[in-house]
């Protein structure tokens, strides 16, 4: 084999291996980046459902003062109402990059403004109008169905974390499997060109040293011949 051929081979052989590191910092990415994942989906799970609480806790707050005229149940309705915009900016923060996402946001402000402004407007009549309107709206719960509907945007959002959760999980074991495949071939393809190279240089050397033995032999042959030539000649002169 010709020296620039043993070359091209060597270096086919660290780029393979080069190849394979590149490979596996890629797929170690990818599996980092789907572990991470899991903790953001609990994050995310967790302030849904401080947020659905909070609303119910704004609704208590409410239910409180509506039957009580007691004032010191507006204060955990207020608290409750200021938690609540701040667990959506979370929300939206936490799901900045996920448009589907960001869509039910949009459509969960207006319901949860809608939720407050009906507690405010309860709480007017209790103020204005006492106990008995209270009491009446309080049966009439108008609320329930806007309140459904929060749950069930909740309960989407939740559901579309955890599948995003599983596809990324699926995602990153199919590469993690591709990665060892790859890099179990490479190496065997490597070694077989390091093997390959070897030998070519080994039995390269062999012959090189075969040839010289041969010339070493052919050169002392000539020699014995010359010497036996003037050998010969000298007797001859005698």
């Amino acid at each position: 084999m010709k020296p620039g051929v043993r070359t091209a081979i060597f270096t086919l052989a660290l780029l393979l291996i080069g190849g394979m590191g590149v490979v596996q910092w890629l797929a170690e990415r990818r599996l980092v980046e789907a572990q991470s994942r899991v903790p953001h989906t609990l994050r995310v799970i967790e302030v849904k459902q401080e947020l659905l609480t909070r609303l119910v806790d704004a609704e208590t707050g409410q239910r409180g003062f509506l039957l009580t005229g007691d004032p010191e149940y507006l204060d955990p309705f207020r608290d409750a109402e200021g938690d609540a915009w701040r667990l959506i900016a979370s929300l939206r923060q936490l799901t900045h990059e996920i448009p589907a996402q960001q869509e039910r946001l949009d459509v969960l402000e207006p319901l949860v403004r809608t939720h407050f402004d009906g507690l405010d407007q309860r709480i007017a009549v209790r103020e204005s109008q006492g106990l008995e309107e209270a009491v009446r709206l309080l049966e009439e719960n108008r609320e329930k169905a806007n309140l459904d509907a929060i749950r069930t945007l909740l309960a989407d959002l939740e559901r579309q974390e955890f599948e995003l959760l599983a596809l990324r999980s699926t995602r990153a074991d199919r590469i993690s499997t591709a990665t060892h495949l790859v890099t179990a071939l490479g190496t065997l393809l490597a070694l077989f060109l390091f093997g390959w190279a070897f030998l070519s240089f080994r039995r390269e050397a062999r012959q090189r040293r075969q040839a010289e033995r041969e010339e070493a032999r052919l050169r002392a042959q000539l020699i014995e011949q010359r010497e036996a030539a003037v050998e010969v000649s000298r007797m001859k002169s005698e």
